[in-house]
C-alpha cells in the first residue's frame, strides 16, 4: 500500500501546452457513403480559436473537393479566404482536453489527498464528467508552406517516397493499382499543405504554447511528440498521448524539415513536436508524416515541419499573429558537445552512384573504418571518396584492408590519399575512444543513412538502446540495436551517452520472403573487440596485423548469417 501512494503521489496533471493539443474528425453531411478524415491538432490561438492541423485530415475527402481547391493552392499557395472547398457540407469536430479535469478544477473526480481506487469507482460522478471536451469548428483556410514544398520535391521525389499504405480489398489488382496511384497524388500534393479551423463555440482561454524558432532546432536534440494515435477513433483512451526521441535530420531552406524516430502513428499528424529542456516544452514542429516508405522499404523515422514557418506561412494568408520566442543555447552544453563529437568522426564514403558511412580512426592521418561491402564494386584502389561534415572537399582514399567476402567480420580500412591536416576547415586530431557494449545502454547510431552527403553535410543521428549484446566465448562478436538504421548507415559508428564509439553498423534485418526490412532491429561489430587490432595497425603503421579480422571461426560465422547459409547476402543488404 505504501508503494502504491507512492506511485500515486507522482501523478501529475499533463503539461500546459499539452492541453492545446486536440483530434480533429471531418465528415462530409450528405456525401454518399461513410467518408471521414481525421487527425491530431494544435489550438494555435485559443484568443481566437483557431485550430492549427496537417492536410492528411483532407486525404480521404478528396472524392469531395471543390475544383477549385487544389487549383488556388498551386496557383496562390493557399485556398483564398472565402471561397468554396468542398462539394458537400463538411462537419468539423475538434476533442480537447477537459479543462474543468486539470489541477484545481471543480469537477475533480479524484482529490488529490485519496486516489484509490474504491474512492473513483464509489464515485457517482465517474462516469459523468468525461475527460474530454468536443467543438464545432470550420475549415477556414487552406494553405502550403511553400519552403517545405520546395525542400520535399527536391529530397522526397514522388517515384521514390510514399507517405500512405493504401490496400482496397474489394477491388481488382488493376483497379487498385490505379486507386493507389491516384491517392498517392493527393497525398504527395497536401503533403506540405495545412487547415486552418476556426472553433464555433469555444470560450477564449490563456496560450500556454512557446514557439521554437526553426534555427534554434539542432541534430540530436530530445523532443516529445504530443499527438493522438488513429485520431478520432478513442480519443478517451489516446488523447495526447507523448512518445520521446530526438531530432535525427534537418533539411531545406530555414531548416523546415525535420525527421525524427519518435515513435508517432496514422492519426499522429497534425500533432505537436516539442523541444524539451528542463522540463519546459517550447513548440519546435508539427508533424506531416507518420508512414514513410523509400522504394518501398520502410524508412521508420517521421516527418515534421518548423512551427515558424507555419507561423510565417499563415501570416502571408491570414490575420494571424503568434510570438516566436527563441531558445538558443538551451539545451545542456555538455550533451550538446557530445553530439557534436559524434557527428564530427562520421565521415560520407562513396563508390560511384553508392555511398555508406564511415568512423574516423585518425584525423591527423586521415584513416577511416567502414564496412567491406561499402567498397563492392571497386575497380581501383583509389576509386574510394571521402567527405565529412566539417568540409565540402572530397578526398581520394586507397583501400589500406577490407575483409574477404564472407568473412565473419564485414570490416575495411581506407585511408585518404591527402592528409585531413592538409585540408582547411578539418579539425587536427580526433581521440579514438571506445567502450564495452550494455544491454539496456543508451545509444546513438551516426551516419549517412537515406540521404547521401550531398543532401546536407550533417549525418542523421537516430537513437535508442543496446537492445542485446551476442559473444562467443566471453568476447562480444554481435551488438543489436533499436536505432532506427537505413540503406547508407552501414559503417556508421554507434556511440553511448558519453560519445564513446560502441560498435560499427553492419545491416538491419530483413524478412527474407516479402523483402520487408525492420529498420530497428539491427547489427553491429562491438568496436572493443576490433579495438587491440586497430589500435596496433595506427601505432605501427603493419598493414598485415589487419588480416586477422580475415580469419575464419565456425562459431562466428553461424552467428552473423543468422543460421542460414546465405552470409554474403546478409552482409550486402545495406
Amino acid at each position: 500500500m505504501h508503494i502504491q501512494n507512492k506511485i500515486m503521489e507522482q501523478a501529475q496533471d499533463p503539461p500546459a501546452p499539452y492541453l492545446q493539443m486536440c483530434t480533429i474528425l471531418a465528415c462530409p453531411r450528405n456525401a454518399e457513403g461513410k467518408t471521414e478524415g481525421t487527425t491530431s491538432g494544435i489550438l494555435i490561438d485559443p484568443c481566437q480559436g483557431l485550430v492549427l492541423t496537417h492536410a492528411s485530415l483532407l486525404y480521404p475527402l478528396h472524392e469531395h473537393f471543390s475544383p477549385e481547391l487544389l487549383r488556388n493552392l498551386e496557383n496562390h499557395g493557399s485556398s483564398l479566404v472565402g471561397t468554396k472547398l468542398f462539394k458537400y457540407h463538411v462537419d468539423i469536430e475538434v476533442t480537447l482536453p477537459n479543462m474543468s479535469l486539470v489541477d484545481g478544477g471543480a469537477n475533480k473526480l479524484v482529490s488529490n489527498s485519496d486516489k484509490s481506487l474504491y474512492t473513483v469507482l464509489s464515485s457517482s460522478t465517474a462516469e459523468s464528467v468525461k475527460s474530454v471536451g468536443q467543438y464545432h469548428g470550420r475549415v477556414k483556410l487552406v494553405f502550403e508552406a511553400k519552403r517545405l514544398k520546395d525542400v520535399i520535391r527536391k529530397l522526397l521525389p514522388k517515384d521514390q517516397w510514399q507517405f500512405e499504405q493504401d490496400d482496397n480489398g474489394s477491388l481488382s489488382i488493376a483497379e487498385n493499382k490505379k486507386e493507389i496511384k491516384k491517392n498517392e497524388y493527393f497525398y504527395y500534393t497536401l503533403l506540405p499543405c495545412f487547415v486552418l479551423i476556426k472553433l464555433t463555440d469555444y470560450h477564449p482561454t490563456h496560450n500556454s504554447l512557446i514557439f521554437r524558432d526553426a534555427k534554434d532546432n539542432k541534430v540530436g536534440d530530445p523532443v516529445e511528440i504530443c499527438a493522438t494515435p488513429f485520431g478520432s477513433m478513442s480519443p478517451e483512451v489516446f488523447l495526447n498521448s507523448c512518445s520521446r526521441g530526438i531530432i535525427s535530420k534537418i533539411a531545406g531552406p530555414g531548416r523546415v524539415l525535420m525527421m525524427t524516430d519518435a515513435r508517432c502513428v496514422p492519426g499522429c499528424e497534425g500533432g505537436g513536436l516539442f523541444f524539451v529542456h528542463k522540463n519546459k516544452r517550447y513548440l519546435s514542429g508539427m508533424m506531416i508524416a507518420t508512414l514513410c516508405w523509400r522504394n518501398s522499404e520502410w524508412v521508420g523515422l517521421s516527418l515534421a515541419c518548423a512551427i515558424s514557418e507555419l507561423v510565417g506561412s499563415l501570416r502571408k494568408h491570414a490575420l494571424v499573429d503568434s510570438h516566436i520566442s527563441p531558445t538558443a543555447g538551451m539545451l545542456d552544453k555538455g550533451y550538446a558537445t557530445k553530439i557534436k563529437t559524434m557527428l564530427s568522426m562520421a565521415v560520407s564514403i562513396s563508390v560511384g552512384a553508392n555511398w555508406g558511412s564511415g568512423i574516423i580512426l585518425d584525423q591527423h592521418r586521415g584513416i577511416y573504418l567502414t564496412c567491406s561491402h561499402v567498397l563492392k564494386g571497386v575497380e581501383y584502389q583509389k576509386n574510394v571518396i571521402v567527405q565529412n561534415e566539417a568540409s565540402d572537399e572530397k578526398t581520394q582514399s586507397s583501400i589500406v584492408f577490407r575483409s574477404v567476402p564472407g568473412r565473419q567480420f564485414d570490416v575495411a580500412v581506407v585511408q585518404s590519399e591527402v592528409t585531413v591536416h592538409d585540408t582547411p576547415g578539418w579539425e587536427k586530431h580526433i581521440v579514438f575512444e571506445y567502450a564495452e557494449p550494455v544491454e539496456g545502454e543508451v545509444v546513438f547510431v551516426v551516419g549517412y543513412g537515406i540521404f547521401r552527403h550531398s543532401f546536407g553535410r550533417v549525418p542523421m543521428v537516430n537513437r535508442g538502446i543496446v537492445s542485446k549484446v551476442n559473444s562467443v566465448n566471453g568476447v562480444p562478436i554481435m551488438v543489436q540495436t533499436t536505432c532506427a538504421v537505413h540503406a547508407g548507415v552501414s559503417g556508421g559508428g554507434v556511440f553511448n551517452i558519453h560519445g564513446q564509439l560502441v560498435a560499427m553498423v553492419i545491416c538491419n534485418s530483413r524478412d527474407t520472403a516479402s523483402g520487408a526490412s525492420y529498420p530497428h532491429v539491427n547489427m553491429c561489430i562491438p568496436i572493443a573487440t576490433l579495438a587491440p587490432t586497430l589500435n596496433k595497425y595506427l601505432q605501427t603503421g603493419d598493414e598485415t596485423v589487419l588480416q586477422v579480422l580475415s580469419t575464419k571461426n565456425k562459431q562466428i560465422k553461424q552467428l552473423w548469417s543468422m543460421g542460414t547459409e546465405d552470409y554474403c547476402s546478409i552482409m550486402s543488404r545495406m
